[in-house]
């Protein structure tokens, strides 16, 4: 049942995901623990799901209070916890509040780095998430540093053969294209900063 909820969502059939996710949520609860890292994902998927429906006060409280158990539970940098902060950002980007999320995610990838270290592929990530949300901003100067960065970062851990780097080079050489655009090394549109949001869905 619960791959049927991400399923749904991952189809952008986010009322029918809603309604599975529910009731897996409430029985991940009632079985594992509201602690559990699983019933985490879950409450954060369905928060995505209420975001996308507009129901913002339901929404920012599931992930809010998720967020406060997987920072104490897994800790600040694990990859489930950074997903739900960028449920978070991604909220306050459709409420209209873009400075806010802006910030948050700029928080996250500050966490990453702290925790993880510059070239870690978390922290890389979310440099990427942040870069995406310049760009969508229109600051795109500041934007082809941070790309840059990243580059530089995947050419020292991965070397120029393998496909992470190749993919990044390709999204900086076409960043003048469809109006600043990264090509598929993110998608700068509608969501911007936090295109990650759900990496850790498993």
């Amino acid at each position: 049942l619960h791959s049927l909820g991400v399923l749904y969502s991952r189809a952008k059939r986010f009322a029918e995901s809603e309604q599975v996710m529910a009731e897996v949520l409430d029985a991940m609860r009632r079985t594992r623990g509201r602690d559990h890292p699983t019933t985490l994902r879950t409450a954060n998927t369905q928060g995505r799901n209420l975001i996308e429906l507009g129901r913002f006060a339901e929404a920012d409280a599931l992930v809010a209070e998720t967020l406060e158990i997987q920072r104490r539970v897994i800790g600040v940098a694990h990859l489930d916890t950074l997903d739900t902060m960028s449920s978070i950002a991604y909220s306050a980007h459709k409420q209209g509040r873009q400075a806010d999320s802006d910030r948050i995610i700029r928080q996250r990838w500050g966490v990453a780095r702290r925790n993880l270290g510059e070239d870690h592929f978390i922290t890389l990530q979310c440099r990427s998430a942040y870069a995406a949300g310049l760009l969508y901003a229109g600051r795109v100067s500041e934007a082809e540093k941070h790309y840059r960065g990243i580059l530089a970062a995947r050419r020292r851990t991965l070397g120029e053969d393998q496909l992470f780097y190749r993919a990044a080079a390709c999204g900086l050489q076409n960043m003048g294209d469809g109006g600043g655009r990264i090509g598929n090394e993110t998608e700068a549109g509608d969501g911007g900063a936090i295109v990650e949001a759900g990496v850790g869905e498993r």
